[in-house]
This record gives C-alpha cells, sequence and structure tokens, in this order.
C-alpha cells in the first residue's frame, strides 16, 4: 500500500505542475502491481478498477484525460478504503492567510491534499477543509501581472472552481471538480515556468 500511496503522490505532482507526460512511470507501476494472488481476501475486486484507471493514465494522451483518471483513481482508492479501512487523514491545521506567492501556495498544497483525501479516505470533512482553504483570493495581483495572458485565464478558471467546490456532494461530482482543479493548477505552472525559461 505505501508503494501504491508513493505512485499516487508522483501521479497528481506531475499532474499539477504541468507535466502529465511524466505520470505515465508511476502509473504504470500501479497497472502492473504484482504479489495479487498474496492480498487479503476481499482486496482483489479493488485491485483490477484501479489497474484500469492507472492504464488510463498511461494512455492518455491530453493533460484533460490524464487529470480525469487521476480524480478516478481516488475514487478507486476510495472505494477500496471504505470496505476495507485506510488511512486516517490529515491533523494538522492549514497553513495561515498570507499575501505572497509562497504563502498562498503552501495553502493551496495543504488545500489539494485535503480535496484528495476526501476522494480517498473518502471523507466528506477532508474535502470540506480543502475547499475552505481555498477559498480565500488565490493569487497575489503581482503574479497576475507577470505570469501573462495564461496565468491569467487559469487563476480566473481556478476562481470558479474553488466557488463550485464546496457544493460537490457526490464523489462523482467531487472527481470531477478535483480533475479541472488539476488541470486549472497544471496549466498555470506551465506557463508559468515557460514564461521563466523564456
Amino acid at each position: 500500500m505505501q508503494a501504491h500511496f508513493t505512485d499516487a503522490l508522483l501521479i497528481r505532482k506531475a499532474v499539477i505542475a504541468g507535466t502529465p507526460q511524466q505520470a505515465a512511470a508511476p502509473a504504470e507501476a500501479l497497472a502492473k502491481a504484482e504479489n495479487l494472488d498474496n492480498l487479503p481476501a476481499g482486496w482483489g475486486q479493488f485491485v483490477e478498477p484501479m489497474q484500469q484507471t492507472a492504464r488510463r493514465i498511461t494512455d492518455g494522451t491530453s493533460a484533460a484525460q490524464i487529470a480525469a483518471a487521476t480524480a478516478d483513481l481516488g475514487v478507486a482508492c476510495g472505494k477500496c478504503h471504505l470496505q476495507r479501512g485506510g488511512p486516517k487523514g490529515w491533523s494538522a491545521p492549514p497553513p495561515v492567510e498570507g499575501t505572497t506567492l509562497t504563502a498562498r501556495m503552501q495553502r493551496h498544497v495543504w488545500a489539494t491534499e485535503r480535496l484528495w483525501e476526501g476522494l480517498t479516505i473518502p471523507s466528506s470533512k477532508a474535502w470540506d477543509a480543502g475547499a475552505k482553504a481555498l477559498s480565500t483570493e488565490p493569487f497575489p495581483a503581482e503574479i497576475l501581472k507577470q505570469g501573462g495572458v495564461h496565468v491569467r485565464s487559469a487563476a480566473s478558471d481556478f476562481a470558479k472552481l474553488v466557488v463550485k467546490a464546496p457544493t460537490g456532494k457526490t464523489v462523482e461530482e467531487r472527481a470531477t471538480l478535483y480533475a479541472e482543479l488539476l488541470l486549472v493548477c497544471g496549466g498555470c505552472h506551465r506557463a508559468i515556468n515557460e514564461a521563466g525559461s523564456q
């Protein structure tokens, strides 16, 4: 399970960073998980859906497809955890609200982890905590000025999504929103990196 957790983390980091192609290797590791015959009784029914979803990540040809499959991977994990037991979730409070980009990003990281737990534990408490933490002003004005049109567009999309986050009550609604959020975050980070390399 620890290996699965690590692979899922690497997948999410790749999509959020705007480099979804880097999600292929950890997704392939999930899709080809071995020693399945040694799983405790009742776990096998959950492994195949997880592996099928991981294959969608490796086969994805667009950031949107990979983001959607990543969210669905969280749902697949959550179904197993709901039946077989799983992680308990966070204990640390969110980082304090701040006005700097670093402070905002630290809060975004904490919040997206809670949204992920909302899917994978699954936990409405975690989802609601993540949605609440994202609801503050997302970006300082200076980064919007420096980042160009792609960053401003992503920030606008982000603001619309975080308003919708608290309304996501079903697992399907939450997975859809999480996928959209991954896509927006990745697009913004990619635009910032490309602007910095010019």
